[in-house]
């Protein structure tokens, strides 16, 4: 009988088997995060979103205040032109005069003060000259008298000056606009100060009682006190920005301002920047021979080897110049003496014609003569209208300013300036 065969047992799976053991990981377990350290880092994001988002905004800001003062500068230059092409240029006139009364109201403004300042008791629509009255001057070499003109809404300079202090004498200083402030009114303070040695300064006058105390001669400081119950002794004029022409009103100080202010009353710097060279077929050069130096007053006019050189600057608009002046420098040492003229003329050939006296002057025409000049020792000169009624023109009268070397043959470094050019103007 055969014998039973148990039959074998199945295999049994193994645990390891089923769930092979996970593999053990080198890297050290994860440590549970610090909400310290999360939290001092979101707020540094935080601040650096912040503060590019603060210089964003401020660039924003400075951009809209540029193209506002552009638009304000936009909208004035508009306003000037619809007022230039609508009305005629008008006559200079007198809008405020303030007059000493007591000789015991003297400011004494000297070198390295705060200066004093005073706002302009007349709007600024027009302004085209202020006058200041300078009752003594004390000079010292390199001492200068500054004066700048600014607008107290924006605060922007509208004219400024420097001028030395030799140069000026006691009495009426006309200070000429570069051009007549044109859109809103706005309110004009003129800051003064004397830079230079100890020593230096001027002293200025005060007029009437003045009742508004902001009106008043303040000093220039941070303190900003009144340090006079008046206002500055001065005079505003309106009209073209050269200075007062005609008859002074009765108000004002008898005489011919002309005379009072002793150098005369300068060129406005709209005109002196006109400067250009006439002569260039006659006298060509290979760099530029005449050039305007408005930070200087002046008007550079280089001479030839051989030959004169010719420049020409207009004249105040509808004015009737009398007489015009100006001073005299060569710049450079190394030059050689140079003569100066000038002419009062309509066109270039007529004032070659005058100079060269193959021609007599007509009314309102005028020739100087010749006047030599040296790095060393400079001069003046002075042209005279001829007077006499005039014939209408085509072309009004210009300066024309010429210059030559005094000894022909070579003109290098003969940097020729006719500076501080002034007129006396008429009726």
């Amino acid at each position: 009988m055969p014998l039973l065969v148990a039959p074998s047992p199945a295999p049994v799976a193994v645990a390891s088997e089923i769930h092979p053991p996970r593999p053990v990981s080198s890297e050290p377990a994860a440590q549970p995060s610090d909400p310290l350290a999360e939290l001092s880092s979101l707020c540094q994001a935080l601040d650096a979103r912040i503060r590019q988002g603060a210089a964003a905004h401020a660039q924003a800001l400075r951009r809209l205040s540029i193209l506002r003062r552009a638009n304000e500068a936009g909208q004035n230059d508009f306003a000037g032109l619809e007022r230039h092409l609508a009305h005629p240029r008008e006559a200079a006139a007198l809008v405020f005069c303030s007059r000493a009364e007591r000789e015991d109201r003297r400011v004494f403004v000297s070198a390295g003060s705060e200066g004093v300042a005073q706002l302009l008791p007349a709007a600024s629509s027009g302004l085209g000259t202020v006058e200041l009255r300078l009752h003594a001057v004390d000079a010292r070499p390199g001492a200068r008298l500054h004066l700048d003109l600014v607008a107290l809404n924006d605060h922007s300079s509208l004219s400024r000056w420097s001028l030395p202090l030799d140069r000026l004498a006691p009495g009426w200083v006309a200070f000429a606009l570069d051009r007549e402030p044109s859109g809103a009114p706005r309110l004009l303070e003129l800051r003064l100060a004397v830079e230079g040695p100890e020593g230096a300064g001027v002293t200025l006058g005060g007029g009437e009682d003045m009742p508004v105390r902001r009106f008043r001669l303040r000093s220039g400081g941070a303190e900003d006190k009144a340090i006079l119950p008046a206002a500055m002794e001065l005079r505003l004029w309106t009209g073209s920005p050269v200075l007062p022409g005609g008859a002074l009103p009765f108000s004002a100080a008898p005489g011919p301002l002309f005379a009072e202010a002793g150098a005369g009353l300068p060129l406005s710097p709209t005109l002196l920047v006109q400067a250009e060279h006439v002569n260039r077929e006659d006298a060509p050069f290979e760099f530029t021979a005449v050039r305007p130096l408005p930070g200087e007053r002046a008007v550079e006019c280089h001479p030839l080897a051989e030959g004169l050189t010719l420049a020409s600057l207009p004249l105040p608009p509808g004015r009737l110049v009398l007489e015009a002046r100006a001073q005299l420098r060569v710049a450079n040492p190394r030059s050689r003496e140079v003569e100066f003229a000038a002419v009062l003329a309509p066109d270039a050939e007529r004032a070659k014609l005058l100079l060269s006296g193959k021609a007599r002057p007509e009314p309102g025409e005028g020739a100087s003569s010749w006047v030599a000049a040296g790095p060393r020792t400079p001069g003046s000169l002075s042209v005279l209208a001829r007077s006499g009624p005039r014939a209408p023109r085509s072309e009004p009268v210009r300066l024309f300013l010429a210059t030559r070397m005094a000894r022909p043959g070579q003109a290098d470094f003969a940097w020729a300036r006719f500076a501080d050019i002034a007129m006396r103007i008429g009726t």
